[in-house]
């Protein structure tokens, strides 16, 4: 907890969660630009524990950006890089060795290949917002090739999808600056975001604290990392969102099939 004495006005002198069971004074110093700019640990406690949602500007800036899809798309390859696995490079390498077994229906199959070409692999949920956590989505990457049921049986085990893809679904709690507040954020991350342990140890789930800045003195940043993810809470900061180069798997976006893989 923090133990910081509040150094100005009517609450001089004591604790700062006194300011918990005073909210219009907490409101009125939360419009005044000096209290952010002077006392800044003291401003986030009250932003990310004595209020009932946040909805700061710095707050609702990061949550908007997830309504573009390639800032989400930005965030999944951050935490999870193997979610791109089915590329078209690694689905070529597959179909080859599918059609390179005895058929009679290959001519077939190529074609309903052939009309996957420049498919979209990347498919990134609308987010849902302030669903108990800020933000969630779900990010799959790959191909589902629907088969005719008319293909001869030894495509049988193929039915009803050709399925070479990924997917996971992304949980956010967005604090734009944290302090030495941080285990009472941790505390209300446990209860309005708690993990599945199942789905975390499958990567089909991450739970993430999001946030611009920490700017806490009792504890160094990768300490407060390291407090926050070993209780399965990873920490990114919108800076690491920002470094992702898409470059990195824009290229794979589409599916593009080999001209000897697609040819009847």
């Amino acid at each position: 907890m923090n133990n910081e004495i509040i150094p100005f006005g009517k609450l001089k002198g004591k604790p700062v969660y006194a300011l918990a069971e005073n909210k219009s004074y907490s409101d009125w110093l939360l419009g005044q630009p000096w209290f952010k700019e002077q006392h800044l640990n003291i401003y986030n406690v009250v932003i990310n524990n004595f209020r009932t949602t946040d909805d700061t500007p710095e707050h609702n800036a990061i949550q908007i950006k997830f309504l573009d899809q390639e800032y989400s798309a930005r965030l999944a390859y951050f935490l999870y890089p193997g979610l791109f696995y089915w590329n078209s490079e690694n689905i070529n390498k597959e179909l080859e060795k599918i059609l390179s077994e005895p058929n009679d229906d290959k001519d077939e199959l190529k074609t309903k290949i052939r009309e996957m070409n420049n498919t979209k692999l990347l498919h990134i949920s609308t987010p849902e917002l302030e669903g108990g956590y800020d933000v969630s989505f779900t990010a799959k990457y790959g191909l589902e090739l629907r088969l005719d049921p008319k293909i001869s049986k030894n495509w049988a085990t193929m039915q009803p999808n050709y399925g070479k893809s990924r997917y996971t679904k992304i949980f956010i709690e967005i604090k734009p600056t944290v302090g030495d507040d941080y285990p009472a954020v941790l505390r209300q991350m446990k209860a309005s975001m708690p993990v599945d342990q199942c789905n975390l140890e499958q990567n089909r789930a991450f739970y993430c604290l999001l946030l611009h800045d920490y700017i806490g003195k009792s504890a160094s940043k990768e300490q407060f990392v390291k407090y926050v993810e070993s209780q399965k809470y990873r920490v990114v900061f919108t800076s690491d969102i920002e470094s992702v180069n898409l470059a990195v798997c824009e290229e794979y976006f589409k599916l593009s099939i080999d001209t000897h893989v697609e040819a009847p």
